[in-house]
């Protein structure tokens, strides 16, 4: 599987993009965990940032396939609020 990072995921992993491999019925919980243990910097960001699985937010019990393209998008921040 293709996983992409993004902002702040790709400063705390040093990398834009990595291949991980895909355990048959793992899912993005047990995706999102892995993340969590293999970049510990990223722990306490992971409840806040976003799975998206070909280009679609997915669901913590959506179950990944090889040739799937996953995305981790963190908060987004900023503006003034004045429009």
């Amino acid at each position: 599987m293709r996983v992409r990072y993004f902002a702040v995921v790709r400063e705390k992993t040093g990398l834009d993009e990595e291949t991980w491999d895909v355990v048959d019925g793992a899912t993005v919980a047990a995706f999102r965990e892995a993340m969590a243990a293999k970049y510990p910097t990223l722990a306490a960001l992971m409840p806040r940032i976003v799975v998206s699985v070909n280009r679609e937010y997915a669901k913590k019990d959506l179950v990944l396939r090889d040739g799937d393209e996953a995305a981790l998008i963190p908060p987004i921040a900023g503006g003034s609020g004045i429009w």
